[in-house]
């Protein structure tokens, strides 16, 4: 079978993986985005030029260039990942399977305007997200009558789909085997030298409401505790962090396995119950004991923390930071986070 895979630009995990498991499965798999450039993914790749922006407040034109480009490569299946381009691809007459890791209404509706903070990152935002919200919600009533499939990362999410859609199904947002296999010998090795670490680059900024974890960083700043922040780098020198910047996908575990526990400080938000970040996956093949948000859900994992409060992470951490042993992460990570073991249920919704 021919499949197009559509996105708006790689690097994507969750869609590179989801090319490889449709390789193995023996498609012909090529690609559609607006900013794609990484030929060993999928060779057959094409771009369309167009923005997320101009989708939204300009779609009519926006879909016709999408809708050109779709008809030219002529798939038999279209694996659809956002928003904006499966209402376009609901507007055809191909069959599609709509591929949904940000549960876009849902985001658009936790980052309300009303709480955005008042900065100039966000200014602009308090006024067009409202706006945003809206035109999700009335574009999802179409992609969902329209869709073959609709695949999501939680299965809270997939309770809310299953009142619009026929067919939903949950995927969780965990890696490969080919990436975590060889960290599981280094993790068990691993010299814990710090007591947190956190992957990301906004952990020191008033954020998103669904991702603030401003207060977090305050509390730890104030403590002795040792901490690793990677995708963000702090200028100068500090007491107690340590910071790498952006660091490549494929180098992150070298620094994770040098952590004890792994954070995803965020105020509490309700949206949490419906995503699944990569990086829980990441801190349990690391050895790390993940603290979450308290809304989070972990299916069959007993060891994760959940944060009440995130003003008290440092009791949190001081608390948890030796109660368990690396093994007993990865033994959890290997039955709930290995992405082979959920790709049976891909390869029955394709056919």
């Amino acid at each position: 079978m021919k499949i197009l895979e559509i996105t708006e630009s790689f690097p994507d995990a969750r869609v590179e993986k989801t090319i490889q498991s449709e390789l193995k499965f023996g498609h012909k798999v090529s690609a559609l985005g607006i900013n794609l450039h990484k030929k060993e993914v999928v060779p057959d790749q094409h771009e369309v030029n167009v923005s997320t922006k101009e989708i939204v407040f300009n779609t009519k034109k926006a879909n016709k260039k999408i809708q050109d480009k779709i008809k030219e490569i002529d798939p038999d299946l279209i694996h659809v990942h956002n928003i904006f381009f499966a209402q376009s691809v609901a507007e055809l007459n191909f069959p599609f399977i709509y591929n949904d890791h940000e549960a876009w209404s849902l985001q658009e509706r936790a980052n309300h305007s009303l709480i955005l903070p008042w900065n100039k990152e966000f200014l602009k935002k308090k006024f067009t997200m409202p706006y945003r919200y809206l035109k999700f919600k009335h574009w999802e009533k179409r992609i969902f009558k329209k869709a073959k499939a609709v695949i999501v990362v939680n299965v809270n999410l997939q309770s809310i789909y299953e009142t619009k859609c026929k067919n939903v199904i949950t995927i969780p947002n965990c890696p490969p085997l080919s990436e975590v296999k060889p960290v599981w010998k280094k993790a068990l090795e691993s010299q814990r030298d710090f007591d947190t670490v956190y992957v990301g680059n906004d952990f020191r900024k008033k954020s998103m409401p669904m991702r603030q974890s401003f207060d977090a960083y305050k509390a730890l700043q104030k403590s002795n505790l040792k901490v690793l922040l990677v995708g963000e780098k702090i200028a100068g020198r500090t007491k107690n962090f340590e910071s790498v910047g952006w660091v490549d996908h494929s180098k992150i575990y070298e620094y994770l396995v040098r952590a004890k526990t792994g954070l995803i400080p965020w105020k509490h938000n309700d949206f949490h119950k419906y995503i699944n970040p990569n990086k829980y996956y990441m801190y349990l093949h690391s050895g790390a004991l993940p603290l979450l948000p308290m809304g989070m859900q972990t299916l069959n994992d007993p060891l994760s923390v959940k944060i009440n409060d995130t003003k008290n992470i440092v009791e949190i951490i001081n608390q948890n930071k030796n109660s368990h042993e690396p093994e007993d992460m990865i033994k959890i990570a290997k039955i709930v986070g290995i992405w082979e073991n959920y790709e049976d249920q891909l390869k029955d919704v394709l056919s």
